[in-house]
């Protein structure tokens, strides 16, 4: 086996062609810290046309820093709740 590797293993390599665009979901909630700087936001997507179930995502900033797949809007929206639980509880994220 040679030691050679494929062009996009090489450091600083960078992809060609179009980048992605994130699908926008439905804003569940929304959060900002007190700090002024940062916002939370959570996301539910319907991906059952392609039998990939519902997605609830956790977006800083508009940047993707979570997702989980649910198999139905109703656990999506559940995941969606209890992770603003968790964000909002004595850690100072604010609606």
């Amino acid at each position: 086996m040679s030691d050679e590797r494929p062009p996009w293993f090489a450091a600083g390599h960078k992809p060609q062609g179009i980048p992605r665009r994130r699908k926008v979901g439905q804003e569940v909630w929304r959060l900002r810290h007190p700090d002024g700087g940062r916002v939370q936001s959570c996301e539910i997507r319907d991906d059952s046309k392609v039998s990939a179930g519902w997605d609830c995502t956790i977006l800083e900033n508009d940047e993707l820093v979570f997702s989980r797949r649910c198999v139905d809007e109703a656990e999506a929206r559940y995941v969606a709740n209890a992770l603003k639980q968790d964000t909002s509880a004595g850690t100072g994220w604010i609606e």
